[in-house]
């Protein structure tokens, strides 16, 4: 696409370019001066009023406003102290029946 373009300027006679150029310098210092004519001034105002609207009772209170986002998690606090022991749990199923031991002692030696 920027190639066609440069194509395109290029085919052009060197007048039509100056004078596109010259027509851009134009419309750009018009805006300006556009701008510098209408912008607003910083002018000081003529006078001040303060006006005094009186005294009187404060008014009751409005409604609660919506709750707000929750706040950043804190730091975690100190253990607490070491609570009593709880009551025995109820006794577990018979585990399964183990192997058959050494002789040992009821079987003697003859003698």
């Amino acid at each position: 696409m920027i190639r066609q373009f440069i194509d395109f300027i290029k085919n052009l006679g060197p007048g039509t370019v100056a004078a596109g150029l010259g027509a851009l310098v134009l419309a750009a210092s018009s805006g300006f001066l556009a701008a510098s004519a209408l912008g607003t001034s910083s002018q000081a105002p003529v006078r001040t009023v303060t006006i005094n609207a009186g005294v009187g009772e404060t008014g009751p209170a409005g409604p609660p406003g919506p709750a707000g986002p929750a706040g950043p998690k804190g730091d975690t606090g100190p253990a607490g102290p070491k609570g009593d022991a709880g009551p025995a749990g109820p006794a577990g199923p018979p585990g399964p029946k183990g192997d058959a031991g050494s002789p040992g002692a009821e079987s003697c030696p003859a003698g």
